[in-house]
């Protein structure tokens, strides 16, 4: 029981941490792409 709890936790863990860093990655990418658009228009 203890161990299933135990991967629950991880799991959601594991979750929020990629929630985290899709956040703080597409943000600085999409200012990226952004920036080249307009320098190639």
């Amino acid at each position: 029981m203890f161990r299933q709890k135990v991967h629950i936790c991880l799991g959601l863990l594991c979750y929020l941490w990629q929630g985290v860093i899709a956040e703080v990655t597409s943000e600085p990418l999409y200012a990226f792409k952004e920036g080249q658009a307009s320098a190639w228009v």
